[in-house]
Parts: structure tokens; sequence; C-alpha cells
């Protein structure tokens, strides 16, 4: 019989069943026993305790009477101890017995501890009696349960204690408990005995349905269960054959749906195909949801945007996987589609957000949803499509700061042309001034010095607005370039923490450079160089000659030779990732920065067919090193300047210009010269003035164009109609716009020379000279 049979289960629970009676009934005669034991022995024990209390009170009293009590009473307690023992452990069950003590913890009668012997545990022992006037309770001691019994008996300071084992206290319960369990488990044997044939009885067909389900479950659908009666085991019996005849039934019934379920099984697998090779054929994120939000599909672009697996999320909530963060709050969207099964329609606009992905890389995504529905237009789902707009964010970014700065660059551009007009008039008098032989306070000529210098730094912010403005090309002129460096340390160094020190040895070679945009160039650096030294530092200026093959860059000609100049700080050095980008326009590691100061320096140099290169350590300062194409003349340039006067013959002079105080200015600067000055305020009044001049006989020698005219003919058109009137019209360009096309290719559009406002008068006249001396 096995241990799992409904015979061995009813047998089990009858036995169960009378066990727990048992138990039950024991328990609960148990606590009733014991407490009627407790009630009726307690008593008892208070009734011997007090009858040796009273013995001790009589002799109290009788000691008292005679009035000699000091005197007396150790007799009268030794006495009473005697007596006690006669009485009590003479006669009394060895195990039964009372015993005294004192409230110092000391035995006075006691049948096995001595007088003042008790050890520590016995004095922890005895303690227990004198918390209390009497009482009662059970204490286990040397290894012995008991029951004690006590009352003190204050006028001689003892305790009375009364010892009894529990074992003799509740023999009689332990008899009654024996007997109540034989009588119980007879019982439950006859029960058993009775029992058994009932059982049988009962799980005979139980045990044949077993069978027979068993059978059937195993497909043997064959298998007949008879079973004779009107009782319910026989209509349990018929139900199973009802139901083995319904089940051949249904069989037959789902081999045909089966039959259909596989034609439209492998038609869905078929679109499933068709519709997993669509999804990975967009090029765009997409996620469907049921309605509640949970994830359904999900394709690759929307795996790589999210940087979850489409397998890892099925059944997964949307939010938990699709992070998005509204771009002007920058808070979580939440329920988006809860919105668009609510709506119950495709979202009437693209939404821009932030996706943040599983790794915390941020996207911007650009997307809409919509819901999705069955054949009764229930909405059964969501679907999100979105895509990654990051790069047409940021390249808009870019247009946007493009449109920006060439906005603010018209703008410089305009300002400096003003500007150097402006400078131009103050420069030129300036000049006059100090020419003036009447000018004889040293002071005023000092300050006036003084002025002038400013005027012509002055000149060189403009310089470097119109460089910024339009980054035209340079216009070259041989230089020295120990002066120009010196100047531009001074203009930044001044009032900064940084020292700086320079190197330039005196047979450095000239460079042909545009002296404004290469100074453009080493402020930009040395200001780099400060920002990187906020606490302070040095800077080393140094500059050296070298030939194309003395140097380790490739990228200088061999047999050429070069001017380097090297610009060293000692800040914090450059981050090596960074090393590759610096000189990228709008890269930029400073919070403020708009990455164009080393992107300007980097094309000034390269349209000077130079090369500007980097070296840098972390915590080890940073080595700027521009190489220059040295220029090299032929004759020795004169080490002393030249005096301000012409050495040429008389000329007739004609300037046209837009500003009447420029006009009036250079007028008196030449006849200073000796020269016959014309004036004209636009191309078309100085065309006619050249010609009217030229019919009459005396044609005007030189003409000084300015080259932009507001609202009228400038100096690029006008040089193109003189010279179709005499092609050997000499002309002169001037502009403040120095960085003009017209300004760095002057012959290419037929000017003889080109000369930047502001400029000084020593400047005219050599420009002039030269200009009158070409044939």
């Amino acid at each position: 019989m096995r241990l799992s049979s409904i015979r061995v289960k009813l047998f089990s629970l009858i036995v169960g069943a009378f066990f727990c009676s048992t138990v039950a009934i024991l328990l609960i005669a148990d606590s009733e026993l014991t407490e009627i034991i407790d009630t009726s022995k307690n008593a008892f024990y208070r009734e011997k305790i007090d009858a040796i209390w009273n013995i001790l009170h009589q002799h109290h009293e009788r000691l008292k009477k005679t009035g000699l009590m000091d005197a007396y009473l150790p007799d009268f307690k030794s006495d009473t101890i005697k007596e006690l023992k006669r009485s009590y452990y003479s006669q009394q069950h060895p195990a039964i017995y009372p015993f005294i003590v004192d409230t110092d913890g000391n035995v006075i009668l006691h049948p096995v501890l001595l007088n003042n012997t008790a050890e520590a545990a016995t004095r922890d022992f005895l303690k227990r009696f004198l918390a209390t006037e009497r009482g009662d309770f059970n204490l286990a001691f040397r290894g012995e349960r008991k029951h004690y019994t006590f009352r003190r008996f204050p006028q001689w300071q003892w305790v009375i204690v009364y010892a009894v084992p529990l074992e003799i206290k509740y023999a009689e319960a332990r008899k009654f408990h024996t007997l109540l369990l034989l009588i119980m488990t007879g019982v439950t044997l006859c029960v058993l005995l009775l029992f058994i044939p009932v059982i049988a009885r009962f799980t005979k067909p139980i045990i044949r349905l077993t069978i027979a389900a068993r059978a059937m479950a195993e497909g043997d659908l064959d298998q007949k269960i008879i079973i004779q009666g009107n009782d319910e085991i026989s209509s349990l019996a018929q139900s199973f054959q009802d139901m083995r005849a319904a089940i051949r039934q249904t069989i037959y019934e789902l081999e045909l749906e089966n039959g259909e379920r596989k034609k439209a099984e492998a038609a869905l697998a078929h679109e499933k195909e068709q519709l997993a090779v669509t999804l990975i054929s967009i090029g765009d994120g997409v996620i469907t949801t049921d309605i509640s939000g949970r994830i359904l599909l999900m394709n690759k672009v929307a795996e790589e945007l999210t940087g979850w697996r489409g397998t890892e999320v099925i059944d997964h909530a949307l939010e938990d996987v699709f992070c998005v963060i509204n771009r002007q709050t920058g808070r979580p969207v939440k329920n988006m589609v809860d919105r668009i099964v609510t709506s119950g329609t495709m979202t009437s606009e693209e939404r821009q957000e932030i996706l943040v992905s599983k790794s915390g890389k941020e996207v911007t995504i650009a997307g809409n949803g919509a819901p999705i529905k069955d054949a009764e237009q229930n909405i059964i789902g969501v679907i999100l499509v979105f895509r990654d707009i990051s790069k047409q964010i940021k390249t808009e970014q870019e247009l946007l700061k493009v449109r920006k700065l060439e906005s603010i660059g018209v703008l410089a551009g305009g300002i400096a042309h003003d500007f150097n007009n402006i400078l131009a008039i103050i420069l030129g008098n300036i000049n006059l001034s100090l020419m003036d032989a009447g000018l004889t306070d040293e002071r005023i000529r000092k300050r006036l010095t003084i002025v002038e210098k400013t005027t012509l730094r002055a000149q060189r912010l403009t310089q470097q607005l119109l460089t910024f403005s339009k980054g035209g090309d340079p216009i070259k002129k041989v230089s020295s370039l120990e002066n120009l460096i010196k100047e531009a340390a001074g203009f930044v160094l001044d009032g900064r923490k940084v020292a700086c020190q320079f190197d330039i040895p005196q047979d450095l070679w000239p460079a042909k450079i545009d002296k404004g945009q290469m100074s453009q160039v080493i402020q930009n650096i040395l200001m780099n160089g400060c920002e990187a030294m906020s606490e302070g530092g040095k800077i080393v200026l140094s500059c050296r000659n070298i030939f194309g093959e003395e140097s380790e860059n490739l990228r200088l000609g061999k047999g050429q030779k070069y001017v380097a100049i090297s610009i060293a700080d000692s800040g914090k050095g450059i981050p090596a990732a960074d090393m590759d980008k610096i000189f990228d326009p709008y890269f930029s590691t400073k919070v403020d920065g708009n990455g164009l100061g080393l992107a300007i320096c980097h094309s000034i140099v390269a349209k000077h067919d130079g090369y500007i290169s980097v070296r840098s350590e972390s915590d080890g300062g940073t080595i700027f090193t521009i190489y220059l194409p040295a220029h090299i003349p032929q004759a020795a340039p004169a080490s002393t300047p030249s005096p301000i006067v012409s050495d040429t013959v008389q000329a007739r002079v004609m300037i046209m210009d837009d500003e009447e105080l420029v006009r009036d200015m250079v007028e008196i600067m030449l006849k200073e010269m000796g020269h016959t000055p014309f004036v004209a305020e636009n191309g078309g009044e100085a065309l006619e003035l050249y010609k009217k001049n030229w019919e009459a006989g005396t044609p005007i020698d030189i003409v000084i164009m300015d080259l932009t005219i507001p609202g009228a003919m400038g100096g690029k058109e006008a040089v193109q109609e003189l010279l179709a009137f005499n092609r050997n019209a000499k002309a002169i360009v001037c502009s403040g716009y120095s960085n003009d096309p017209v300004m760095a290719d002057a012959r290419g559009h037929g000017f003889r020379a080109a000369i930047v406002k502001p400029y000084t008068y020593q400047g005219l006249v050599e420009i002039i000279d030269k200009t009158l001396k070409e044939s």
C-alpha cells in the first residue's frame, strides 16, 4: 500500500484526530489537576509554617513576660531549635523538612547545611526568602527541584521555610496522567479496529476510479468503469463514462481546429517576418506597447538609441526603458501612452525631447506617437516613432553661430572703418602739430608723442577687428619681428602677474608679414598663456633662424629659411585629448570662450605660408612655435630713420575721401610736402576733376582714392574708369578696411600702391615718393 493512497490518508486522519484529542484531554486535565494540587498542598504547607511560627511566638511571649529578654534570648532560641528538631526531623519524611535562616542569610536550622557555613551559591539561594514577609515558589537547588513555602518571624529576625520536592508534591498527578494515557490509547486502538472495514469499503471504488482516470490520461479512452449502486461513488463513475465520450468528441474537433490553426500560424509567421524586416529597414526608432504601456516590440534603431536589447525589455513599462526629458523644463516626460490612448489620434506635431539611454548618454530626439487599432477600431496599443536629431540640432546651432559671427563681423568691420577714419584725422593732425616749428614746449611735444603712439596702438586694435570680421588676405611687408613681438607682449602682459623673458638674437632674419595680423597671433597666444597661469608665472618669448632641414617638422620645405617664434608658458598644460582640437573653430575649454582665438591664429599663419605647432604636457606648460618664411633683402636696410622730407619734385596730388576732415587734414599734409593738393568727395567728382585738369594741360600726377564711399562711386570702380581715360594714370588706394582683397592686391586692381588708414605723415611721404618714381 502506497503512503499517498486514500486508505493511508484516512487511517492517518483518524489516528491523528484521536491523538490530538488525547493530547488535548491530557493537557486540560494536567492544567486543572495541577491547579487543584497547588491550591490544596500550598494551604497545607502554610499550615505547617504557621504551626512553627506559633511555637516561636509562644516562646517569645513567655520570654517577654519574664522581663529578661536580653539575658535569656540565646537560651530560649537554643531550646526552641532543639524542640523543633525533635518534632520535625525525627518523624518527618527525610525529603520534606522545615528549616530556618536569619535575615543575614545564615542557616539557623537545617538537616543538611551547617550553621553559618553556607557557601556563596547557598547564600544566593537563601536570599530568595528575604524579599517579602511570606510566600512560596519553585526552585532548583543542588540539582533537585523543590517547592518552598516561607514566613518571616520578625521578632527574632528569622525566616521559617518549608521545603517539599516537586516529585512528591505532584506524585498523585503523575499517576493520574499515566492512567488517563492508557485509557485513551486503548480507546484509539478500538476505534481503529472498527474503522478499518469501513475505510476499505469506501476507498475501493475510488481506487478503481483513479486507475481508470490514469488510463484515460495516458490516452486509453476505451477503459470502462463499472460500479454498481446508487450512491455518490456510482454517480461519479457514470460521470467518468460521460466525460470519456466527451473527450473523444473534443479530440476529434481539436484535430480539425489544429489543422486550421497551423495554416493561420504559418500566415502569421510570414506577416511577422515581413514586419520584422520592415522595422529593421526603418531608419527611425520604433517602439510598440499595449494600452497599459507595456513594451511589445522594439526595432534595432530603438535598441541603439535606448541602450536596451529588445529581448530584455518585452513586457517592461515604457517609462523604464524610454526615459525622455522635456528640453525646456528638464522634467521627465510621463504618461505618453495614456495621452495617446486618451486622445485616440496621432500626435499633431513632432516633439523634440532628450532621450536618456541605459548608460546615461543623452541624445536629442524628434518623434511622435499614434494609437494602434484593431479591425473594430478599438485601441489595442501605441506606436512611437523617433529619431536622433542631435547632429541636426548641432548643425543648426553652428549655422546660427556663424550667422551671428557674420553679423558681428559686419558690425566690427563697419566700426573699424569709421574708427580708422577718425584715427586718420587724429594721427594726421598730431603729425602736423609735431612738425610745427612754432611748437617749442617740450612738455606738449612729449604729450603729443604719447597720443601719437596711443593712436597707432588703437590702429592695431581696429586691425584685429577687421581680421575677425573679414579674415582677408594679409598685406605683407618686410618687417623686423623683434619690435612687433615686444610691443605685442607689452600690450597683453601690462598689469598682469606674469613675468616675460625675451631671447631674440640680434641677427634675426626679417619676414614678410602683415604686422597687424601677426601681432594679433602673438597676442592671442600670450593671452591663452596668461589664462593658464591665473596665479602667476613666467612666459619665455624666443626667436631663432632655422633652415627647413634643421627642423623636425616635416611641413617645412628643405633648403628654405624660416624664422621660428616660440612662446612658452609655465601653466597647467593642455590635456592630450584636446591637442588635436585646439585649432578647430568654436572649440574651447573655457566656459565663456568662443573658440575663435587659436583658429584665427592658425588661419593667419597659414596665409603667411607659415606653420604653427604646439607641444604640451599636463602640469608641464605649453610651447607654441610659429614658423614664418624669412625674407632676406639684397641690401641691409638703413639703420637710421629717413627724414620726414620729400626728395621728389613738386607734384599735383588729388585726395578723394568722403570725410571732409580727412580731406582737410591730407590737404594740409600735401602742402607741407610741397605738393599741389586737389580734393574730391567721391569717384564721380574725382574723375570730373581729373579730366578737367588733363584737358587744361595741367594733369594730376597722383590720385589717392578711398576704397569705400557710402552711397557713391568708390575707388575700386573709379580707378577702372580713370585707367580707361588714361592707362598711365597713377592711383593709390586708401581704406580703413586693411584686409580687403583690393588692399592685399592693389596692383591687380589697377592701383600702383595701397596705404591703410590711419597713416602717418612719414608714411604718406614715402608712398607718394615711391609712386612718383615709378615709370
